[in-house]
């Protein structure tokens, strides 16, 4: 599955009115990870890289395209895994597939390090119930022998939802596939960005080959599966034969792995299944299609799932990335982004951005690429941000903003909450609430789709100065950023 990771994009624009201009920056991006060995059978993932420009807002200019890289993790026989493609996969390890089922090695896609790690809070570490939605979850295309997502003619699986059916209630991801030999598979996985902590949990999930079709001629089976940190080291429960027409409950207690997977750094969950290796000599027969159902991917507390925005920084920085278009000079100062465990709102724990405003229009982007991609409709985002007693702000700047941005579809359009709010001298260490409604009084950019929000994030900037006049010396100034949730 090709998962192309933005780099965050700095406009330097403001309110409405402002002139700005749009930097394409080497911030925040995303990098391919490498592969690693399955420890049982399979770890396989999709790695990529890419860089993106970004359209500005309230009058900023377009800014310059960029470029995505795809990388592949490797797939390798029942002896082991083999070199992964591209620049995203490296060897697999020798693993052998569970019960005759071919082994599968890592590579990865891009995501930031660090863990979603906050607690305090009645969620489940993970959840993925697919009531109404397949909540990222795709086919990995993985370009190895035996996937049958790449395999040459023939008829490719795909991966639907279905509302009709579920366990234990309606909603689940359909796969259709047709498989023609032995050693072949279907993959079905999600990334996750900010990473998961998942310590001390089991993962879960329900798995049907429906008894329709050849389903009842299909001899395989089923293996659900996590993978660590931004190496993507992998972890597989067990490889369980599947029943025509009943669900199966697969498990994998991520609290008995060994190094090097981490289950407090979680980055992608799968369920693959696979037609094994097959009888010594026998053959494969007649192509057998069958119809596979997902349900309940879950961390099996049975905790509901947690909000799709809820980033409050209690005990790390959630994988937010600082970006500006801000040119240090030669020793100064360079824009630093850390997470801050003494100042916070409403509790201690917070982002803490230091910069140097240098010059007018001058703006810098804190925020993160969540994946899977978050659906903001109807949501009010809100924000808190804290400009810190004793910065320093340029002398007869005006409109010194704060905004809520988001940046939507492959396409990266940037847009902002209609609106905003100021910072000023005498403002400073008072937190200011700042909400961006995504229904009510908001116009989106041409091309903006709320429902496929790939940056979230704050913008703090300053506008203009006065009518002629050069910008003043430096200004360092410290800001603090804490609960951005979605209500």
């Amino acid at each position: 599955m090709k998962i192309f990771g933005a780099r965050f994009v700095t406009v330097a624009a403001g309110l409405v009115g402002a002139t700005g201009l749009l930097f394409n920056v080497n911030c925040g991006s995303s990098s391919n990870g490498t592969g690693a060995g399955g420890t049982g059978g399979h770890a396989g993932t999709t790695g990529s890289a890419g860089t993106s420009g970004g359209a500005g807002h309230a009058g900023g200019t377009t800014g310059t395209g960029g470029t995505s890289v795809a990388g592949s993790g490797g797939h390798g026989g029942a002896t082991g895994g083999a070199a992964g493609g591209a620049s995203g996969g490296a060897a697999g390890g020798a693993a052998g597939g569970a019960a005759g089922n071919a082994g599968h090695a890592g590579g990865g896609s891009g995501g930031a390090a660090g863990s979603n790690t906050d607690g305090g809070t009645a969620f489940a570490a993970f959840s993925y119930p697919f009531d109404t939605g397949a909540e990222g979850w795709a086919l990995n295309d993985t370009p190895q022998a035996g996937n049958l997502v790449n395999i040459e003619g023939g008829s490719h699986p795909v991966e639907t939802w279905d509302g009709n059916v579920g366990m234990p209630t309606a909603g689940s991801l359909k796969i259709d596939s047709t498989f023609t030999a032995y050693n072949q598979f279907v993959l079905s996985t999600v990334n996750v960005n900010p990473l998961v902590d998942a310590t001390g949990k089991t993962a879960q999930v329900y798995v049907m080959v429906d008894a329709v079709d050849g389903g009842a001629n299909f001899t395989g089976g089923a293996q659900i599966e996590a993978n660590s940190t931004t190496s993507y080291h992998g972890a597989n429960g067990t490889y369980t034969m599947l029943t025509p027409g009943v669900w199966k409950l697969l498990t994998l207690n991520l609290g008995t792995q060994t190094a090097p997977f981490d289950a407090s750094q979680i980055i992608q969950f799968s369920v693959s299944f696979s037609t094994g290796a097959g009888p010594d000599g026998g053959t494969f027969g007649a192509p057998v299609h069958a119809v596979f159902h997902i349900d309940s991917y879950t961390d099996g507390s049975g905790e509901p799932p947690a909000p799709q925005v809820n980033y409050t920084f209690d005990t790390s920085t959630e994988d937010f990335s600082l970006s500006t278009g801000i040119v240090t000079p030669d020793g100064g100062a360079a824009p630093s982004l850390t997470w801050d465990s003494a100042i916070g709102n409403p509790s201690a724990g917070s982002l803490k951005a230091v910069v140097t405003f240098r010059g007018y229009g001058d703006s810098f982007l804190v925020g993160v690429q969540p994946q899977p991609i978050l659906d903001l409709t109807g949501k009010t985002v809100h924000a808190k941000v804290m400009l810190d007693a004793g910065s320093a702000l340029p002398a007869g700047t005006t409109s010194n903003y704060l905004q809520i941005y988001a940046i939507s579809t492959n396409g990266f359009v940037f847009a902002v909450s209609p609106t905003g709010s100021s910072f000023t001298s005498t403002s400073a260490g008072t937190w200011i609430d700042l909400t961006f409604n995504f229904g009510t009084g908001f116009t989106p950019p041409t091309a903006f789709d709320v429902t496929q929000i790939n940056q979230l994030g704050v913008q703090i900037g300053i506008n203009s100065g006065p009518e002629g006049g050069a910008f003043p010396t430096p200004a360092p100034a410290t800001f603090h950023i804490d609960s951005i949730v979605a209500q």
